[in-house]
């Protein structure tokens, strides 16, 4: 029989053809171990990139939210405060009874995944920053893989050829890993929130796709109850992990054109879990006000107290914030941890008009690429991720008032998107330019420039990180007319010794704002220090009278006994330290003041009593025990 018309196709490989349509080529074994090494070393890589821009932080200081959520926050180091559902009332009013931040108890009930990993900081090294920072760091590489694998994933999944696919998941991998955009997300311990959140965001979403892959029944249910797990993880970590269901619907609808009917079906254990945080929300709501319990309170729950934002208003607002978030993407300069930011309260204002204008006009362009290129399916990736992008933001920039309008580790998870995007867009740039030798490596080279001048930025937004005297000095050239930039960097400058320059940054603050309690606390606190005790007393006694509330506050009752002890009114400042301790027995100062007094007054027994009780409060304290064991000396040598 003529055989001269048979191919054999069986034992031949076409690399090239291979590539264009995008079929992987059956290899041998030697080479099917390629890509697993390939993506070993790309891991390593970018765990290098990671530590090589942020090790240098681990010892930095906690600064502003780090010291108030972590700290200075009595619910933080204690392992019993995770049983919180057993005393949910009580636990959740118990700031306010302290006269601190309520939203404490609301962030504590809200995250106690994240709570949980900084307690295991704790247990291992107090409130050490440089462990808080190594996990915080680790959390960042170790989104940085997952970017890379879930891009790789799914454009797999899409038939793009392997070339592609490592240009475009690397390279969206690589500029996400060193955009200054991330320092907050980073550097700043507390917002640990965002980066662990969206390790388990970027976790339950490579689960849930690569379960299509799995090779058996069994390993696709565990992979699909793996993505579970790990979305009510990243619910308990942060709100904004909610949108991954959206985001995992979104996906298959749009990118792999799955039908939304078996999309939403094969979604339902993730669309399951979208009543959590609604509900988590309702719950603190109802335990820290019963009486005005209701769906309203819920969502206004971490709004402002005082002067709430109208809802109508900051969604308005937030439109030029995203724009802003976006610009700072594409060009990240003026990089501030608390900004000064106008509220917009209609639709018809110029920057709220070029919001939408931008928004309409990017979305429109990658519906329009995706529909001009309907064959090719790589080109629906732009439309996709840039709905991954205002997504990811729904949450802090539309559906919740959040106290702070601005906030750059909001951008965090969301700016993913934008980095696909950017990276797809380079390798259609490369593409186009295949078969011209001078043009070829435009984009690569572009990619490159772009990921060094990143990083150059990222290292020295980490300068600015290095002392909080460096944050919030430069803080205060951005943000001149916030009343708490000006308090923090008084604080800032009392931890430098400098106590005139903080009593004048601190006296700017509470002129700005003649409410905010911390503020004219800290007037008084340095006016005790500076050994200006008459005007402490004249400050209070004013303040006292102008917004009698203040009165209330047993610190600035401490502070006022203090100055009043310092001027020779010493019992009636000791009275005053009696309401202190019987309001706040918790407070180790007016203990040990009161102790002195007793000392003073030649009250050994009810000395020894306060110091003791002080000693309890605070076992580690350096001179409470010498103290205590001079003073029982002499209470024996009395006796006898």
């Amino acid at each position: 029989m003529a055989k001269k018309n048979v191919r054999r196709t069986s034992n031949v490989i076409q690399p090239a053809h291979a590539e264009e349509v995008g079929n992987e080529p059956a290899v041998a074994s030697s080479s099917t171990r390629s890509p697993w090494l390939w993506g070993a070393l790309a891991a390593l890589f970018f765990i290098a990139v990671c530590v090589a821009l942020y090790g240098r932080t681990l010892d930095y200081p906690m600064v502003f939210d780090d010291e108030m959520y972590l700290r200075n926050n009595p619910l933080a180091g204690k392992a019993e405060s995770f049983g919180y559902l057993g005393h949910l009332h009580e636990f959740a009013n118990r700031p306010a009874q302290l006269g601190l931040d309520p939203d404490l108890a609301t962030n504590f009930i809200m995250r106690p995944v994240a709570y949980a990993t900084f307690y295991l900081n704790y247990w291992f090294d107090g409130f050490t920053p440089r462990w808080y920072r190594a996990l915080n760091i680790l959390l960042h590489a170790t989104n940085v893989i997952l970017i890379a694998g879930l891009t790789g994933l799914l454009l797999r999944r899409l038939n793009v050829n392997r070339h592609s696919r490592w240009f475009i998941s690397f390279t969206a991998a690589l500029l996400f890993a060193v955009h200054p955009l991330a320092t907050e997300s980073v550097t700043y311990i507390i917002q640990r929130f965002a980066s662990l959140s969206t390790a388990f965001y970027l976790g339950c979403l490579w689960m849930y796709f690569a379960a299509d892959d799995a090779t058996s029944r069994r390993q696709q249910v565990l992979r699909r109850a793996g993505a579970t797990m790990l979305l009510l993880l990243g619910m308990l970590t942060k709100e904004s992990t909610i949108t991954a269901p959206v985001i995992a619907v979104l996906i298959d609808v749009v990118l792999i054109r799955t039908s939304l009917g078996k999309a939403m079906k094969r979604a339902l254990p993730l669309l399951l879990c979208l009543p959590v945080i609604p509900g988590f929300m309702l719950l603190v709501a109802w335990a820290q006000s019963p009486d005005n319990f209701g769906l309203m309170a819920a969502i206004h729950l971490a709004n402002l107290k005082e002067q709430p934002w109208d809802h109508s208003h900051y969604f308005i607002t937030q439109l030029t914030v995203v724009l802003h978030y976006l610009r700072m993407l594409v060009w990240p300069t003026g990089q501030n941890i608390d900004p000064e930011w106008p509220l917009y309260h209609h639709v018809f204002q110029g920057p709220v008009l070029r919001a939408i204008a931008i928004f309409s006009a990017l979305l429109g362009a990658a519906w329009w690429i995706m529909r001009r290129n309907g064959r090719q399916p790589q080109h629906r990736v732009p439309l996709v991720f840039l709905l991954w992008f205002f997504i990811c933001l729904f949450p802090s920039s539309g559906a919740v008032p959040l106290p702070d309008l601005v906030a750059e580790h909001r951008s965090y998870m969301a700016s993913i998107g934008f980095f696909i995007v950017v990276a797809w867009a380079l390798n259609w740039v490369r593409e186009q330019f295949m078969e011209h030798e001078f043009l070829l490596h435009l984009a690569p080279v572009a990619a490159s420039v772009s990921i060094l001048g990143l990083g150059l930025a990222t290292w020295n937004r980490n300068d600015v990180w290095s002392t909080k005297l460096s944050l919030w000095q430069d803080t205060a050239a951005k943000s001149p007319g916030k009343y708490r930039v000006w308090a923090n960097l008084g604080v800032a400058h009392y931890e430098r010794k400098e106590h005139e320059e903080a009593l004048r940054c601190t006296e700017k603050a509470v002129e700005m704002e003649p409410l905010f309690a911390r503020g004219q606390l800290n007037r008084f606190a340095l006016l005790n220090a500076l050994k200006r005790h008459p005007d402490a007393i004249q400050a209070i006694e004013k303040t006292v009278a102008a917004i009698p509330q203040f009165g209330h506050s047993v610190d600035i009752q401490y502070q006022y006994a203090i100055a009043l002890i310092n001027v020779g009114r010493e019992h009636e400042g000791a009275g005053w330290l009696k309401r202190v301790v019987t309001t706040q027995p918790e407070h180790l100062y007016a203990h040990i003041a009161l102790g002195a007094f007793y000392q003073s007054t030649n009250q050994p027994t009810a000395a020894l009593e306060c110091f003791r009780k002080a000693l309890r409060l605070q076992p580690q304290h350096p001179k409470l025990p010498s103290i205590i064991q001079q003073l029982e000396q002499k209470d024996s040598l009395a006796a006898q």
